[in-house]
């Protein structure tokens, strides 16, 4: 979608994404829980395209699954830390090198946009201790980083999404959970990627610029007082 609205876009991921590759689409493997992967990654993200001036943190998951939801008295010491470093570390990684290139080359109109989520402001046994616990680091490490950001002249904004159609979600949920919870949404379904992505775009624009330091609960209404 940011593609579509003539951003220059370098995706990244674990894996390949093939056929990304194109005039103004560079695509380059990264592991957000490296810092040396990181770092080479924005160096090759900006040696292809030039300086970042919006970043999108959105890698995240869960090790928890429909067959296995381990309370936190069950929950192995491996998961929490891998959980960990992908949500919360990666997202810091992520961050502290944008603010870092940033201050040696400020640009107008900067953004930074992460991914929490609503399991970090309310209990998702679903979802597992480990992830709603990284999550949350999320939400307190957007808070100091968006006042360094404000001083760069960048935004800082987070979305914590509430139950998306995505394979994800439906690999973390069974059939009765998902009952259980889009019960509870007001407007009686899941989310939808396009909105999601929307909502990046958005906050990734000129218009949003006076929009920093907020949390925007993507969630159909179910959080709503």
């Amino acid at each position: 979608m940011l593609a579509a609205s003539d951003f220059r876009v370098a995706a990244s991921d674990i894996r390949d994404l093939p056929g990304w590759a194109g005039a103004d689409r560079h695509f380059v493997r990264m592991d957000v829980t490296d810092e040396v992967s990181v770092r080479a990654a924005f160096d090759s993200a900006e040696a292809a395209l030039g300086p970042i001036a919006v970043l999108v943190c959105c890698a995240g998951g869960t090790r928890a699954t429909r067959d296995r939801q381990p309370s936190i008295a069950d929950t192995d010491l491996s998961d929490w830390i891998g959980t960990e470093a992908l949500n919360a570390r990666g997202t810091f990684l992520c961050i502290r090198d944008m603010l870092r290139r940033r201050r040696r080359l400020p640009l107008e109109n900067g953004r930074i946009i992460l991914t929490s989520s609503a399991a970090a402001q309310r209990p998702a046994l679903a979802a597992g201790a480990a992830y709603c616990a990284s999550k949350a680091a999320v939400l307190g490490l957007a808070r100091v980083a968006a006042v360094e950001a404000a001083a760069l002249g960048m935004t800082l904004n987070v979305i914590a999404p509430g139950g998306f159609d995505t394979d994800a979600y439906h690999l973390a949920t069974d059939s009765a959970q998902m009952h259980r919870q889009i019960s509870a949404i007001p407007l009686g379904r899941l989310g939808r990627p396009d909105e999601f992505a929307a909502t990046v775009r958005f906050l990734a624009s000129v218009e949003a610029g006076y929009l920093t330091g907020a949390t925007i609960d993507l969630n159909g209404g179910a959080r709503m007082a």
